[in-house]
């Protein structure tokens, strides 16, 4: 009977320490899901701030640059034409830009949309690379286009393939040396098309291409 009592007794106090254990855990489960849903409204209420006062001075921007390119302030040199339209379009780049962080809320939602159109490859790496004209020539870099001659035509988002692009240009820029050459080919390979971004850097080490990948 003794040996009986002491191991429903032991039983009992180990029942109840591992009853407080859970209780414990649950309650810093609780603690860290609120700390959570805290620093997820802060994020949404940075985003939304930072989005509005980026937008206010970019509108002002746009809106200068658009005023100059349909000559409402005199007729534009024919060598600042190129620069002050290169300028514009990222301008209306980077205000979309802003407003795709506030698509940031809808991807963690699942409810980003895509608007699927039909491009020429050939025409979208072009935007691109004339996007990215004047970070070339501060760093000294020739980009060099290599256009497929086929049909090119692919169904796709261009703002957000131009994203993708701008992202794969300035890396290849930012890690060539002065003088070096970045090349950009389009290909086809069957029913697919291959946007390539080649530059002349030191390279992605071997060990750490899973990670970038």
């Amino acid at each position: 009977i003794f040996f009986v009592l002491y191991f429903l007794a032991d039983m009992s106090v180990k029942f109840y320490r591992n009853y407080q254990d859970r209780l414990s855990q649950m309650t810093l489960i609780k603690e860290e899901n609120e700390q959570t849903k805290a620093a997820l409204e802060i994020k949404s209420q940075f985003l939304s701030t930072v989005s509005h006062e980026l937008r206010t001075p970019l509108t002002s921007i746009i809106g200068g640059l658009d005023l100059v390119n349909n000559g409402v302030f005199g007729e534009v040199p024919e060598t600042l034409k190129p620069v002050i339209s290169i300028a514009a379009k990222n301008g209306h780049r980077l205000g979309k830009l802003i407003d795709d962080l506030l698509d940031l809320q809808k991807i963690e939602a699942g409810e980003i949309v895509f608007h699927l159109k039909q491009l020429d490859a050939n025409g979208l790496v072009k935007e691109a690379v004339e996007s990215t004209t004047g970070y070339a020539d501060k760093l000294g870099i020739q980009v060099t286009i290599l256009p497929c001659r086929d049909d090119c035509q692919i169904l796709g988002d261009r703002s957000r393939l131009i994203q993708v692009m701008n992202n794969l240009l300035a890396n290849a820029l930012k890690f060539s040396g002065p003088g070096g050459t970045v090349k950009v080919g389009v290909e086809t390979f069957d029913t697919r098309v291959r946007i390539s971004v080649q530059d002349e850097g030191v390279g992605i080490p071997a060990g750490a291409k899973d990670r970038v990948f």
